[in-house]
């Protein structure tokens, strides 16, 4: 990804933003987080966790998947 793509995702994602970048229901988003196709969350509101650092969603989308 290059810089000016980058500069253009939000800084910290939120659970509506992975919804939308994803195209997927709430439900499906909990149950990714829950089987762990998307990382744990690292954006803590206090104490409790409620996003994504920007860093931590584009790893996770380069990160090799074990095949089904």
């Amino acid at each position: 990804m290059t810089q000016s793509t980058t500069e253009k995702l939000p800084a910290v994602f939120w659970p509506a933003d992975i919804q939308h970048r994803y195209r997927i229901a709430p439900q499906t988003r909990d149950r990714w987080e829950k089987i762990g196709n998307l990382p744990a969350r690292d954006i803590y509101v206090g104490g409790k966790a409620c996003g994504w650092h920007r860093e931590t969603i584009l790893a996770a989308e380069c990160a090799p998947r074990p095949a089904a």
